[in-house]
């Protein structure tokens, strides 16, 4: 039997393993594409979500453009370091920042592990609130956790730099208002009478002390201890019955 050998064309072949090689390096350079947009994106992620709650990322991904909400029942957290520029003032510039740095971290560790939401910092306050999530579950309770969460921090940090810090809290549960605001330099924010009473109460409260609203301690007083305080004046409106949270009832 005789074996036909159809004859071939060299310069199509070479044509043909050029345009190969060519598809194989084109198909390369796609996948590193793909690999560093993918890289991108997830950089981009982790921004958004250190600026704004994951509930709300979702809306921007989606298409939203104007973030307002009105959110009915949410737990309000004020903490603030008392006195601590004061004694701070003599330290470097670095030290002061990485000291800063270290206590905010460790708060929205705590934060994130008990599904509160820090909202911002400013000068020597933390802000953060609980219920953002859907379902809100016990936003009380996770903000209480949370606060006691950082006073354990604080008596760490006092031992360890052996500086007087000590932090103020207050606390307050109700409606407010949450919404994106600024164009270049944009964040989240809370405004309402929630967010005020809970400023109120961490400014008229006393150093290492958590002072909540009677709301909030009519959600929690079962399964908390509590130390009643005193009426707190408002600027024009009925005093508040305050009580400083303790710890767990158990």
């Amino acid at each position: 039997m005789t074996t036909v050998v159809k004859p071939f064309d060299p310069i199509l072949l070479k044509a043909r393993i050029s345009s190969s090689l060519e598809r194989g390096r084109w198909r390369k350079q796609e996948a590193t594409y793909l690999r560093q947009i993918e890289e991108e994106q997830a950089v981009s992620e982790r921004l958004m979500l250190n600026i704004f709650p994951k509930s709300v990322v979702e809306r921007l991904r989606q298409g939203e453009v104007t973030i307002a909400d009105h959110l009915p029942d949410v737990t309000v957290l004020f903490a603030d370091l008392v006195s601590f520029t004061p004694h701070t003032a003599s330290m470097p510039a670095v030290e002061m920042v990485r000291l800063c740095n270290d206590i905010c971290t460790a708060f929205d560790l705590l934060a994130e592990q008990r599904q509160v939401e820090k909202i911002r910092t400013f000068g020597n306050t933390y802000l953060a609130v609980g219920g953002l999530h859907s379902p809100p579950g016990d936003r009380a309770g996770a903000v209480a956790e949370f606060a006691l969460g950082m006073q354990r921090e604080m008596e760490y940090f006092r031992a360890a730099t052996q500086r007087p810090l000590h932090l103020r809290i207050g606390i307050h549960t109700g409606p407010a208002i949450g919404g994106i605001i600024g164009r270049h330099k944009f964040s989240y924010d809370l405004w309402g009478e929630t967010v005020s009473i809970a400023r109120l109460l961490e400014s008229r409260g006393e150093p290492d002390r958590i002072q909540v609203s009677s709301t909030t301690h009519a959600l929690l007083h079962e399964r908390y201890r509590f130390q009643e305080r005193r009426e707190v004046e408002t600027h024009g409106a009925a005093p508040l019955i305050t009580h400083d949270l303790l710890g767990n009832a158990g």
